[in-house]
């Protein structure tokens, strides 16, 4: 099973209503729940605040996963419709998502250089076919987490991309992050109140079958994180058992197939 988390790196994070700020308390639970994860199952992470970057392609190395953590870096803005999009481009990358239109624009790789050379992603390149939509939830090879702790600011609408997901089966868990008395004072000479977008968050979960939770503090997002851990590693256990099971009807088939050539050539 493969895992994408895409998470909030937007200033709001900074707010300290989980002590000691939202962005350190979602960061050792999000490492926690790494390192809680059974060891077969990959994972990306994706970070979005103005814009979405991922910060670590899907791999087993744990190691690798926590460093990127380690080295998330606050900005302004809230793209969580770009953040996830990208999740679902790193979890399904032959799903012929049009990561570039929908994040810069449909013009986005127009501009031709001197001598017809075009930059990369560019509307040149060969299109990518669109598979048909697939009943709601029913990708089982992986998942998306999205933890956001504000309201979309700029970018693609959260919900168009999450209509992109439940077309493609793909579950998304929201984890809604802080309370309703988060403040950032004095930041940059004014100050904020930092409040979450349940309804949305709900509504991107609603549509691709995930579940939503709401996180007030960090124990609260531990336990949800423990949770999630659980259900992946039944869901990878019952994987594995199906699998097990093909091989087994599979090898009864071809030992039938053999005894029954056996069986004709005696007769």
């Amino acid at each position: 099973m493969t895992l994408v988390m895409a998470l909030d790196v937007s200033r709001s994070m900074l707010a300290q209503d989980v002590p000691p700020s939202r962005i350190e308390a979602a960061k050792d639970a999000a490492k926690a729940f790494i390192r809680e994860l059974p060891p077969q199952v990959r994972v990306g992470i994706v970070s979005f605040a103005g814009s979405a970057q991922l910060a670590q392609q899907v791999t087993d190395q744990r190691e690798d996963l926590l460093a990127a953590i380690d080295r998330f870096e606050l900005q302004r803005g809230t793209a969580t419709g770009s953040g996830l999009l990208l999740a679902l481009s790193t979890l399904m990358p032959d799903a012929g998502i049009q990561l570039e239109s929908a994040l810069y624009g449909s013009s986005f790789g127009n501009y031709s250089a001197p001598g017809g050379a075009r930059p990369l992603g560019s509307a040149a390149a060969a299109p990518s076919s669109k598979p048909p939509p697939v009943p709601v939830g029913s990708y089982t090879a992986g998942a998306i987490i999205l933890l956001s702790d504000g309201r979309r600011t700029t970018g693609p609408d959260p919900m168009d991309a999450a209509r992109q997901a439940a077309d493609l089966g793909v579950r998304v868990h929201t984890v809604a992050f802080g309370t309703p008395e988060g403040f950032i004072p004095g930041m940059e000479a004014y100050s904020f109140y930092a409040r979450v977008d349940e309804e949305t968050l709900q509504a991107v979960a609603k549509a691709t079958g995930g579940e939503f939770f709401r996180a007030q503090n960090a124990q609260d997002l531990a336990n949800i994180y423990a949770k999630l851990s659980s259900r992946v590693a039944m869901e990878t256990r019952d994987t594995e058992v199906s699998v097990l099971m093909g091989l087994a009807a599979l090898l009864l088939v071809v030992s039938s197939l053999g005894l029954s050539m056996v069986w004709l050539r005696r007769g």
